[in-house]
Parts: C-alpha cells; sequence; structure tokens
C-alpha cells in the first residue's frame, strides 16, 4: 500500500485529501435550501397580496371619493357665492340660476350634472335694496351618488352570498352645504 502511494506521488497524481464536511454543506444540500427559501417567500408573497392589494385598492377608490367630495364642494362655493352677489345686487337669483351654474361647474369638471341634486335655499327671498340684502345667508347642497369602482364588484359577490342589495352597499351619497352671507 506504502508503495502505491509513492507511484502516485511520484507521477504527479495526488490523491486528494478526504475532507471532512458534514451532509448541511453539501452542494446538494444547499440547492435543496435555495428551493425550500424560494417556496417560502412564494407562500409569503401569496399571503400578503391580496391583503396590499386591498390596501392599494381602497386608496384609490377613497381618493376618488374624496376628489369628487372636493369638485362639489368647489362648485357649492362658487353656487353660493353667485346666490350671495345676485341678491346683493339686484336680489333676483333664482333656483334655475344656481342650477345653471351648477350645470356648468360640474360639467366641466367631468362629472354628470344630472346625477347631482341641487338644493338653494335663499335667505329671505328678494332683497329690494342691497343695504338690507347684506348680512343674508345663502345657502347651497349639493348631493352626488358615488358608485365603488373597485370594490362594486366585491361587494356585490359578497352580498350575493349574504342575501342583500349591493346596491345599497356600493353607492355612497357625497354631500356638502356650504352657507356664505351676503357682504
Amino acid at each position: 500500500m506504502f508503495a502505491v502511494a509513492n507511484r502516485a506521488v511520484r507521477s504527479g497524481r495526488a490523491r486528494p485529501e478526504k475532507v471532512s464536511r458534514s451532509h448541511h454543506s453539501s452542494p446538494r444540500f444547499a440547492l435543496r435550501r435555495l428551493r425550500l427559501a424560494h417556496g417560502q417567500s412564494f407562500i409569503e408573497l401569496a399571503l400578503i397580496l391580496p391583503i396590499l392589494l386591498v390596501f392599494v385598492f381602497g386608496i384609490i377608490e377613497f381618493s376618488q371619493a374624496w376628489r369628487i367630495h372636493q369638485l362639489i364642494t368647489n362648485t357649492a362655493r362658487e353656487a353660493a357665492r353667485l346666490a350671495v352677489k345676485g341678491a346683493v345686487q339686484d336680489g333676483t337669483v333664482t333656483q334655475s340660476d344656481v342650477s345653471a351654474l351648477v350645470t356648468e361647474v360640474l360639467t366641466g369638471s367631468g362629472l354628470d350634472p344630472n346625477k347631482a341634486t341641487v338644493t338653494f335655499n335663499a335667505g329671505s327671498g328678494t332683497c329690494d335694496n342691497p343695504v338690507t340684502c347684506a348680512g343674508v345667508p345663502e345657502e347651497v347642497r349639493i348631493q352626488y351618488p358615488y358608485e365603488f369602482t373597485y370594490f362594486g364588484g366585491v361587494i356585490a359577490l359578497m352580498c350575493a352570498f349574504a342575501g342583500c342589495d349591493a346596491t345599497s352597499y356600493s353607492i355612497v351619497q357625497i354631500r356638502t352645504t356650504v352657507t356664505m352671507r351676503g357682504q
């Protein structure tokens, strides 16, 4: 045996020494471990992704509803300003004048004015004297329906199982009231 080992050394082919390895450091185990880690990441993603998507689409839904609220609030301000200005100057502002302005502003904002409900409450009716009209409040109320874009289908599906009316849960009425006093 000693002679065989010497021949291997003389011929230039030295035997590699055996290195003590545990089975945890073998290349096969490392590959298996990588596959398990990849599978674990996939399962974690599958569990977290629906929750993340609900948050993202919830933010989008809320921002769309907030946008509509801001648009109808600004429209109500413009209508109340028209009512106060008309009441103070000549006292001849009517519901149709206010509705026409609301229709114009909502159309320019990209909203359907036919869906809006506009209520105009004049402070004391018509004023003959601009001095007596100062300080009289004019109130404009606008109500606009908002239908959930992304969650509407989810709500309809849940109501199909629960036996409820999906339209009463998927449409929300956005309301705003603006009151201005003539100066």
